[in-house]
Order: structure tokens, then C-alpha cells, then sequence
């Protein structure tokens, strides 16, 4: 392994970890979504 290989090696796995992070980011936002929304109907019938 040279100095380049170990370079790629961390850039691609800041990538794989900057993707997950993203994907979870966009899961909770749609989770506290669907919970603002349950919120407003329970509003909307009380």
C-alpha cells in the first residue's frame, strides 16, 4: 500500500460515511414529518 492507496481508501470511505449520513438525515426528516402531520390531524379532531 502505497501513500496514494491509503488516501483513496479514506476519501472513498468519507464518501460511503457523507451517504449514509445523508440517507439517515433524509429518514429522520421524513419520520419527524409524518409526526408533525400526525400532530395536526390530532389538532384538526380535538
Amino acid at each position: 500500500m502505497g501513500e496514494i492507496d491509503i488516501l483513496l481508501t479514506e476519501e472513498m470511505q468519507d464518501r460511503e460515511f457523507v451517504k449514509a449520513w445523508k440517507e439517515t438525515e433524509q429518514e429522520y426528516d421524513m419520520k419527524r414529518r409524518q409526526i408533525a402531520d400526525k400532530i395536526e390531524k390530532s389538532k384538526v379532531n380535538s
